[in-house]
């Protein structure tokens, strides 16, 4: 499971992105917006505006968040993915700043959009909430 920032066009993307690379369909998703993702009472980092700070992934009952949660969705996806785990070369503190530079300027760069993103009917059943 996959909880995305539904108003960042970065997270929508990513989200775009693995839908198009998960063909087993490993992954479902929610908008951390969700009343869904509200309800299972995760603690989510915010940033010193407020904004979420990352993306969590629940796998094998673990959350991961930051660098960690990104690098274990490529891992699961088809294709040259895989070989993004090669960046756990780099010690996680390194990873998770970068991430967080990233994660806090995501709305310049890639812009917010108005409201989450609205599945289409194929995808109508990877989403939770």
């Amino acid at each position: 499971m996959i909880y995305f920032d539904g108003e960042c066009n970065l997270c929508n993307r990513f989200v775009q992105y693995v839908i198009n690379h998960d063909p087993q369909g490993l992954f479902r998703f929610s908008s951390l917006q969700s009343d869904y993702a509200r309800s299972r009472g995760f603690e989510i980092p915010k940033t010193s505006d407020g904004s979420l700070e990352t993306m969590l992934v629940e796998w094998g009952g673990q959350i991961l968040n930051y660098s960690e949660g990104v690098l274990r969705v490529f891992q699961h996806l088809s294709g040259l993915n895989k070989v993004a785990v090669i960046f756990r070369i780099i010690p996680r503190p390194l990873r998770d700043m970068l991430y967080r530079w990233i994660a806090r300027r995501r709305y310049f760069f890639f812009g917010k959009a108005e409201s989450c993103m609205v599945p289409t009917e194929e995808m109508r059943g990877r989403f939770l909430g």
